[in-house]
Order: C-alpha cells, then sequence, then structure tokens
C-alpha cells in the first residue's frame, strides 16, 4: 500500500511491506531491472532484505518514468562520486530509507536524504556516536532521539557519507533545511542541500 507525504515541497512515498512475497513481486518488478540490479537483489539471504531492494529499485525508476512519459527500462541507476544514486541522463536524485515493515523513497532534482524509521522500543546509547555530546544532551523523550537520529542517517544519506563519527560536527540545530513528521508510529526525516 503506498501513501504519499509531501516534506519540503518533495513527494515522499512509504509502502507498508509486511505482506508482500518477494516471488510475487519479482515475476511483476523484474522487468524493469538490470541484470546485475537481479543479482543484487538475489544475493540477499532475508526475503525482507529482497523485497526492499526489488522495491527501492523498481517503484522510483516507475515513477520517474511516468513524470517523463518514458519506459521503465531505459532508466539507468548510476552513482556519483559520493555512491549517491542519480538518474543518468535525467539528472534526478532519489533516496531510500527502509525500516523492518516500511520503504520510503524521493524523487527530486536536488539533491536529498530521506531516513524512516519506526517508532519502538529500543537502547538510543547508539545515537552518542553521531551526536554531539550537547545534542545528545537536549533528548529528553524518545521523539527527540528519533528526530536526531533520522537527521544524522539523512545526512549522511545526502552527503554520500555513511554514518561516521564525523556525523558529530553536523549540529542538527543549526541546519535548516531539514523536516522531520510523525506519521502514527513512523518519523520521517528530509534533508537537503
Amino acid at each position: 500500500m503506498e501513501n504519499k507525504y509531501n516534506i519540503l515541497n518533495e513527494d515522499i512515498f512509504v509502502y507498508d511491506v509486511r505482506n508482500d512475497n518477494y516471488e510475487t513481486l519479482k515475476k511483476y518488478f523484474s522487468r524493469f531491472l538490470t541484470i546485475n540490479e537481479i543479482n543484487e537483489i538475489e544475493s540477499y539471504k532475508l526475503e525482507q532484505d529482497k523485497i526492499c531492494r526489488i522495491l527501492s529499485y523498481s517503484i522510483p525508476k516507475i515513477k520517474l518514468a511516468k513524470e517523463l512519459n518514458i519506459n521503465p527500462c531505459d532508466i539507468v541507476i548510476i552513482r556519483d562520486k559520493n555512491k549517491r544514486p542519480l538518474y543518468k541522463d535525467y539528472n534526478y536524485y532519489y533516496s531510500v530509507s527502509h525500516t523492518k515493515n516500511y520503504l520510503a523513497f524521493v524523487l527530486s532534482k536536488e539533491n536529498v536524504g530521506l531516513d524512516i524509521e519506526e517508532r519502538v522500543l529500543r537502547d538510543f546509547k547508539a545515537i552518542s556516536y553521531v551526536s554531539s555530546e550537547e545534542e545528545y544532551n537536549e533528548c529528553k523523550e524518545p521523539d527527540d532521539y528519533y528526530t536526531l537520529w533520522t537527521f544524522k542517517e539523512a545526512y549522511a544519506k545526502l552527503k554520500g557519507t555513511g554514518i561516521t563519527k564525523e556525523l558529530k560536527n553536523i549540529l542538527t540545530y543549526k541546519y535548516k533545511n531539514k523536516q522531520t513528521i510523525y506519521i502514527n508510529h513512523l518519523v520521517i526525516t528530509l534533508v537537503k542541500e
């Protein structure tokens, strides 16, 4: 099931993948994928990982193809120097995020980073690895931690750096081009350059 939300004037598409079956999805979506993409997907051991990957490769292609009125099979994903995905020849960026049960993505003409998390009970101590002491100490409620974590992860995707200690130097409250929304038990953050 697809839901669409608008954050920072970008459409964010969110899919509930709990009831999906990989073999069923493969029958339909594999026609939109390259051999390399299919081989990568098949290399995953867990069905949930295969489901998220096949959807994250195929659905954005289909959405972009519809917008540009072209065949989705003609769209090729390339990586820039920081390994961020973009669509060759179309100057579109995209960012994908998933949790155990949900997949989210955004297509944009601007470089973007997206993260989605489910609000579940968890230990938030790992966030101290990527946050300044000041940021971490400002977190009083679970939603504060989710906002901090999803920003850091979305920012890492925006820059193509991955989760590193250097994220401690990117202070959430100083970064202006970001927005976090809460939808039921989901937290979604989008950041732009």
